[in-house]
Formats: C-alpha cells, sequence, structure tokens
C-alpha cells in the first residue's frame, strides 16, 4: 500500500512537471509571438501596394551632436521621430530604419499602412564611408570649400552625404520588391515634417493626384526657382562652390521599371566623385545626373506656391474644373 502511494505520489509530481514545461513554453511562444508580431509585418516576402510607395530611411548620422563637432543644423532624434509619426499616419510607407531608430519607434504606435525593414537589409552607399570621410578631411578638400560653407554638413560629414544619396538604394530596393498595380516609388525625407511644419495638410494626398502629369519614363524631381536647365555636362565637384542648390530635396518620383538603372547611373557618378577627390550632397549629385541624363531627369519647378520642400504635390495636384470650383 506504501509502495502503490510513493509511485502515485511519484507520477502526480512528474505530471506537475509535464504540465509546468508545457505552460512554460506556451508562455515562451506567447511572449516571442507578441515580440514579433511587429517584425513579421515589417519583413514582408513583398510589398503589396497599389499606385505610389512612398519609401523612407533613417540612418543616425551623429546629427544630435553635431554642434559638439561645429556642424550645423543639429536636430534630435526625438524630432525625428515625431515628424515619421505624422507622416506615417497620412502615408503608405516602407521605412527603413537602423537599429537605433528602431527602439526609439518602440514608443510611437505604427500604423498598419507602414511597413519597417532594417536597413541592413539593403546594400547602401554607406560602405564608402571611410573613404569619403578621408576625402572631405583632407586639406586639398578642404580648400576648395569656400569659408562660409565649411562647417555645412554636405562638406564635413561623410555619413550625411552618404545617408542622402542611400535615398535611390532604398528605392531601388523597394521597387524590386513591391507587388500590386504600382507604377512609381516616391522618396520622402524621414525628417520631412520638422518642428517648424508640423502641419500634415502639406503632405501628399494620394486621391488627389493627377497621375497624367508623372512621366512614366523620367525621375520627377523638385528644382527650385528660378529653373535652371543644365546647359552643358558638369564636371565632378563643379558644384562644389555654389551656394544656391538648384534641388529642393525632401522628395522624388521614380517610375518602378527605372529604378534600378537610375541607382546604377547614381553609383558611377559617386565613383566618379570619389576618383577625384570630391564629396558632395544629393542635390548636388541629382543635378551633376541632369546634365548628365537630361532625357532622364522630368524638373517640377514652383509655379503654384507653397513651401520650398513640398511644392511638387501642389504641381501634381488634379486640376478643378469650373463646376467643382462652384460647387
Amino acid at each position: 500500500m506504501g509502495s502503490e502511494s510513493q509511485g502515485t505520489h511519484c507520477i502526480l509530481i512528474i505530471a506537475l512537471c509535464i504540465g509546468a514545461i508545457v505552460f512554460l513554453i506556451y508562455l515562451l511562444a506567447k511572449n516571442n509571438m507578441a515580440v514579433n508580431v511587429h517584425s513579421v509585418r515589417s519583413h514582408p516576402q513583398a510589398f503589396h501596394c497599389t499606385g505610389f510607395l512612398f519609401v523612407t530611411a533613417f540612418i543616425d548620422t551623429g546629427r544630435e551632436n553635431w554642434s559638439e563637432k561645429g556642424i550645423s543644423f543639429e536636430r534630435s532624434n526625438d524630432l525625428y521621430v515625431q515628424s515619421f509619426r505624422i507622416m506615417s499616419e497620412k502615408l503608405p510607407l516602407i521605412a527603413y530604419i537602423d537599429d537605433r531608430m528602431q527602439k526609439h519607434l518602440s514608443s510611437i504606435k505604427i500604423p498598419q499602412t507602414t511597413e519597417i525593414r532594417n536597413v541592413k537589409d539593403v546594400d547602401t552607399f554607406m560602405k564608402y564611408k571611410e573613404i569619403d570621410q578621408e576625402i572631405m578631411d583632407s586639406e586639398e578638400y578642404k580648400n576648395r570649400i569656400p569659408i562660409e560653407r565649411k562647417n555645412y554638413p554636405e562638406h564635413c560629414s561623410a555619413a550625411y552625404c552618404l545617408a542622402n544619396h542611400s535615398k535611390v538604394n532604398f528605392l531601388s530596393h523597394a521597387a524590386s520588391h513591391c507587388m500590386g498595380h504600382n507604377t512609381f516609388v516616391a522618396w520622402v525625407d524621414f525628417g520631412i515634417l520638422n518642428s517648424a511644419r508640423w502641419d500634415i495638410s502639406i503632405l501628399p494626398s494620394l486621391d488627389n493626384i493627377d497621375y497624367d502629369k508623372i512621366a512614366t519614363d523620367k525621375v520627377t524631381i523638385q528644382a527650385k526657382n528660378p529653373l535652371m536647365i543644365p546647359d552643358k555636362v558638369l564636371k565632378p565637384g563643379e558644384l562644389l562652390i555654389d551656394p544656391n542648390p538648384r534641388i529642393a530635396g525632401g522628395f522624388s518620383i521614380i517610375p518602378i521599371n527605372l529604378a534600378v538603372s537610375y541607382e546604377a547611373m547614381y553609383d558611377q557618378l559617386l565613383s566618379d566623385w570619389r576618383r577625384e577627390g570630391i564629396c558632395d550632397d544629393d542635390q548636388a549629385a541629382t543635378y551633376e545626373l541632369w546634365s548628365r541624363y537630361p532625357h532622364l531627369i522630368s524638373p517640377l519647378s514652383n509655379t503654384k506656391g507653397g513651401h520650398e520642400y513640398f511644392f511638387m504635390w501642389n504641381e501634381l495636384k488634379k486640376s478643378r474644373t469650373p463646376q467643382q470650383v462652384l460647387n
């Protein structure tokens, strides 16, 4: 009887242990699912989209500490997060972010229309950071920069320049992985809505875009007024001393079937710059590409007014009929 009681007791203990193990496995699995709900949604096999796919990215360039290094235009990561939060509520987005920004975004709600991917998924121009910083630190390069521009990030931070050049890498990657009735990938800067412009109404409204106004065989860019169309092929570095950017950054539109070839052309231009000891930002690069391939670029200038970094969407709005105006 004692032996039978001990046996029953052992079986009960074993059963309890097994139950505890099963329950522990269940909790771990549940926790893992909870942790990875966002990552599963954020790492799709393909992007399902229709019409426009907006692409953005954040690569930490140390901008929140620029003043310590004597670099102008410092901005905190908190401002980037606030900009992204507002932007993601309005636009369908593919957002490529680094590990540090992933932690920042954990404090905000990500809409279902936003896909988060890691910048490590993409082969970007950031791989040239050490080479380009060496160029920028050289006396030969520094002597080419006007004194009033020496502290500008495009002339002293390779990370900043290459993060901006890498826009074309992200656009190409997104275009290559996009499924659906999608025609264009459009770039929008991660921090386009800084503290001076939180107004969500200045962002594009997808139901009010006149697609007939967008070139299907060219890259559409924002060209500042007055419109200055290149009249010759620019030499590498010719814009280094130019104080007036001809291109307004922040937005660009690329037909999906051009994204990969445009990336290759851009890569070649940066290689030419590197060979000549040149570093500059994406605005200079885009304008120089325009001079090389005038058939490839479709410039939009600001004819309807509005903010200098958002006028593209005013230009692309559907025209209202007289009846619509009366209504």
